[in-house]
């Protein structure tokens, strides 16, 4: 036990000690604003309902370094960058709801939920300023969630983030079943036409798996990758760089941990974005949306946003 604490804690030393990637030449960044939701706004994704008239970013919040409150889920109107937290509405009013990975479809908002007991996956209808749970899946479910896409009102797939035999499942129609094992800590899920696109943690790698014939592509390396959002064009990436200033910020929320996220096009992998943690500490998830930057975070209260100049 003493040897392998002790490699493990060299290479969270090194990993501290390295270099931040470098944002890529022609892209920067002139203004930024913070926009306060609730404490770990870990994922987002764009509402797909309809039920407001202006476009809105859902973001799925839990407090997670005492976890004594209970999680929420909040709006971000994209045209005015103004925030308000929603009202959910559980069957069950002891429900102990817990937010990680969320994704959208149609008029439903899918969040996976750890309640310290087993993993719940809750699908809720939304409304404009409340959601209303309307089925928990649960029976069954493999491991532990962490990224989750949605495709259909019963199918999705998730990653399931163990540091060594990780896998990606999918749930059809009330049957779980893992389609991509072996993996060291998967994170970000994506489902593009017939691909599947997977960060890993632990690999440092961005992965392409096509569905029909079973090939696994290496697309980009992304140290700590996190969640995957695409802006019609483009994914997008966040990284955890150095595990050691990661850990560090988890113990006490004025210790920084470095924040970096990739765009990944079918032309070029780049960085768009990199900061030791002054602006916004271990990003979780990041999308672009007009010529805006948003970017979510796993612990503190806030969303960064950053204007983006690109030289043509």
């Amino acid at each position: 036990m003493k040897c392998n604490f002790s490699l493990w804690t060299l290479v969270l030393f090194i990993s501290s000690c390295a270099a931040l990637p470098e944002v890529a030449d022609g892209v920067s960044i002139s203004e930024h604003q913070k926009i306060v939701v609730g404490w770990g706004p870990e994922d987002f994704e764009m509402d797909q309902s309809g039920a407001v008239d202006y476009p809105r970013l859902l973001v799925g919040c839990d407090e997670r370094r005492e976890q004594k409150s209970q999680g929420e889920i909040w709006e971000v109107n994209l045209n005015d960058l103004s925030s308000r937290k929603l009202e959910i509405v559980f069957k069950d009013s002891l429900t102990n709801f817990h937010p990680h990975g969320v994704s959208a479809y149609e008029n439903y908002f899918f969040v996976i939920s750890h309640n310290g007991k087993k993993e719940e996956f809750y699908r809720f209808k939304v409304e404009e300023d409340k959601l209303y749970e309307d089925t928990v899946f649960t029976e069954g479910v493999i491991g532990q969630g962490n990224d989750l896409f949605v495709v259909g009102k019963d199918e999705f797939y998730y990653s399931d983030f163990k540091y060594f035999g990780g896998s990606v499942v999918r749930y059809f129609e009330g049957g779980w079943e893992k389609v991509v094992k072996h993996m060291k800590y998967p994170n970000g899920v994506y489902v593009l036409g017939d691909a599947l696109y997977i960060t890993t943690t632990l690999q440092n790698k961005v992965f392409a798996i096509d569905h029909g014939v079973e090939n696994k592509e290496v697309i980009a390396k992304v140290k700590g990758g996190d969640n995957l959002a695409y802006d019609g064009t483009n994914l997008y990436t966040t990284s955890h760089p150095k595990f050691g200033k990661f850990i560090k910020h988890y113990k006490n929320e004025d210790k920084k941990s470095p924040s970096v996220v990739y765009e990944i096009s079918l032309k070029e992998n780049k960085v768009v974005y990199s900061n030791e943690g002054e602006q916004i500490s271990a990003a979780s998830v990041a999308w672009r949306y007009q010529d805006y930057l948003i970017i979510g975070q796993v612990f503190d209260n806030f969303l960064w946003v950053g204007k983006i100049e690109e030289e043509k």
